[in-house]
């Protein structure tokens, strides 16, 4: 299994734009954001219109794209590649870009709000890093959205890097980011700080 996803993988890898593509339906299918055709192309271009990206081979074996809907043939095979082969570096820039797009579109779309909220949660983000390079991952991403508009004032994010941080034993970090995100909670009218507090 190893071997056979390795081989698409590095097929994948000479075709940048299609690779970034298949990481990102990956990532979104397993935090249970599955894309529509239509979305993928706001969240990652045109290239995922091409019909050489849907008719890709290597991507086939891992994504069905009939009925014009975008699933992964299966929710293991997208956790092993993520986890096991596919570049840290790699995933944390197709996140970014991610989350960048769904920030962008959030004022307009339902979807795109629900997106960006949902790549906010550690729970969400740190599931799409293998174990050995989690702790990076996780932290290289969440510097990368803390200057997004969305996120930067937002009690919830805040909340998410501290529990990144008390996860990874940053406690005077966590201990940082817990009082931002109480200080952002102060500023929002009637804000619950539930939970902030049970953390």
């Amino acid at each position: 299994m190893l071997s056979r996803f390795e081989n698409i993988l590095e097929h994948m890898n000479k075709e940048r734009e299609y690779y970034d593509g298949m990481l990102a339906i990956l990532a979104l299918t397993l935090m249970d954001y599955p894309p529509s055709i239509t979305t993928l192309v706001d969240l990652c271009g045109d290239r995922v219109l091409e019909p050489g990206f849907r008719r890709d081979a290597a991507i086939r074996e891992l994504i069905d794209f009939s009925g014009g809907e975008v699933r992964i043939r299966s929710s293991i095979a997208a956790e092993f590649v993520l986890r096991r082969i596919a570049n840290p570096n790699t995933v944390v820039s197709v996140l970014l870009r991610i989350a960048k797009a769904a920030e962008r579109a959030a004022y307009a779309s339902r979807y795109h709000y629900g997106l960006f909220k949902r790549l906010m949660l550690f729970s969400n983000v740190q599931q799409l890093f293998p174990e050995n390079e989690r702790r990076r991952g996780v932290m290289r991403y969440y510097e990368g959205v803390k200057v997004l508009g969305r996120a930067r004032n937002n009690p919830l994010f805040w909340l998410q890097y501290a529990i990144a941080c008390l996860v990874f034993e940053d406690l005077e970090r966590a201990g940082t980011y817990f009082e931002t995100a109480y200080s952002f909670a102060k500023d929002l009218n009637q804000y619950d700080t539930f939970q902030i507090d049970n953390h």
